[in-house]
């Protein structure tokens, strides 16, 4: 019965030896295999009371480059943007940064 369940996450602990940087390789390259590990019948379930620390995280993206070879090139230009359907009229700062 998963009623009082809060919330669940899978640990992929890796054989003794094995770098967790190895680990991390082998799911970038084969974007299938956390799901074959998930189904693996070898993979067991537990219940456990966990204890983390509160943290906070940040991160900065620079997207305009893979937004430019998605093909979105008039957002990052002052005479062809057009943001009428995302802005509000009203904002009178400007969209560009």
């Amino acid at each position: 019965d998963n009623e009082d369940i809060q919330f669940v996450f899978t640990v992929v602990l890796p054989k003794q030896g094995v770098l967790f940087d190895e680990v991390e390789q082998k799911l970038a390259l084969k974007p299938d295999l956390m799901q074959k590990i998930l189904s693996n019948q070898n993979a067991r379930t537990e219940k456990l009371h966990l204890y983390l620390p509160k943290f906070k995280m940040e991160a900065v993206f620079q997207l305009n480059g893979v937004l430019i070879q998605l093909g979105m090139v008039n957002v990052f230009n002052d005479t062809e943007a057009d943001f009428r359907g995302i802005i509000n009229k009203q904002d009178d700062r400007s969209a560009y940064s």
